[in-house]
């Protein structure tokens, strides 16, 4: 029980992780020539430099705990396999994209089958644990009701008071 802008929008993730992923690994080995030159450890600088960033981005990322390294001497080290690691973090945005497809999907295969009784809006809130009735209907109830899954109870009179939604049979 997946919506038609769903599988759309599956589709179009899950296409492009490909593309990105063999684009990654074109960064992660233009990265290793790069580290060739250095010794195991690498200042600030270096890394900015490496990097194409700024020192004071570089440091920040080591004090919100997204680059490991070590003072010495009041300065920051970095050893290079955590440079890599970092670069990799910075990647990891298509899983997490897929990470919230996938709690997407389920919360409107729930919702589908929740609604196979007449539900209002305020039960689908609750049901949901979503807290905003604008970010439900956008999220949720529209593109249900636009692909046929959902239908009101009362389509003539949408903002009526009693309004509920039932899940509908699709063949």
């Amino acid at each position: 029980m997946l919506n038609l802008q769903f599988v759309r929008y599956q589709q179009t993730i899950n296409g492009g992780n490909n593309m990105i992923t063999r684009e990654n690994d074109e960064r992660l080995k233009n990265l290793a020539k790069r580290l060739t030159p250095y010794d195991d450890i690498l200042y600030v600088k270096d890394v900015a430099r490496l990097l194409e960033k700024t020192t004071k981005a570089i440091q920040k990322s080591i004090q919100s705990g997204k680059l490991k390294a070590i003072k010495n001497k009041g300065e920051y080290v970095i050893a290079k396999p955590w440079v890599i690691q970092f670069v990799k973090n910075s990647f990891d945005i298509p899983s997490k994209i897929d990470e919230l497809a996938a709690i997407q999907k389920k919360r409107i295969d729930d919702v589908l089958l929740y609604c196979k009784k007449p539900r209002s809006v305020q039960e689908l809130l609750v049901f949901t644990g979503l807290k905003d009735k604008p970010y439900l209907r956008s999220i949720i109830t529209k593109p249900l009701l636009e692909s046929g899954y959902l239908r009101l109870l009362f389509p003539d009179t949408p903002h009526i008071e009693s309004q509920k939604y039932i899940t509908v049979k699709k063949k």
